[in-house]
């Protein structure tokens, strides 16, 4: 609980630096033998310094050092696609954005994830970003009626009410 509380309330995206003692106490725990644990320091660094280069290595390494990284890999994009959630009921489009990509980076074809990143887009009224995001999901994985729903929303904002007739139905 507290890992999370830290990472919700007080860590920020993308910083320059952060205390030493709390990067450090963030790196210890992503060796824990907690699943649970491990995924959340893990998206607790990605978040607050994953495009440092050294950060980035050691991240890295925990996913290749895993028996099987697909526990670890879903619980951290899971954390991260939170954040992106959370930030997009906000209103804070870039935050959320950031978020998802760096989930992506995890995972670039991820269907729940960049149905999130369309809809985060959708929010915003970038509707063409919304359909490619969207209509990557659903080459992801075709069959989510939402999906389908959030894309017609998309392309009706767009301007194409025909294209949002024919997402509606698949959605049907």
């Amino acid at each position: 609980q507290a890992l999370s509380r830290l990472l919700t309330a007080y860590l920020q995206a993308d910083v320059a630096a952060m205390p030493e003692n709390v990067e450090q106490g963030l790196f210890a725990l992503t060796a824990s033998e907690d699943l649970d644990v491990q995924s959340l320091a893990l998206a607790a660094l990605h978040w607050t310094r994953g495009d440092d280069p050294a950060v980035r290595a050691r991240l890295v390494d925990a996913l290749s050092s895993a028996p099987t990284d697909g526990p670890l890999r879903g619980r951290w994009i899971l954390a991260l696609g939170f954040l992106g959630d959370r930030a997009r009921d906000d209103a804070d489009y870039a935050t959320g954005a950031n978020a998802y990509r760096k989930a992506l980076e995890l995972s670039p074809n991820d269907p729940r994830i960049l149905h999130a990143l369309g809809q985060l887009h959708n929010r915003s009224g970038s509707w063409p970003l919304a359909i490619q995001a969207i209509g990557q999901s659903l080459v992801a994985d075709p069959d989510q009626p939402l999906a389908w729903v959030n894309l017609g929303i998309a392309q009706a904002g767009n301007g194409d009410p025909e294209a949002a007739r024919t997402s509606y139905e698949s959605a049907l």
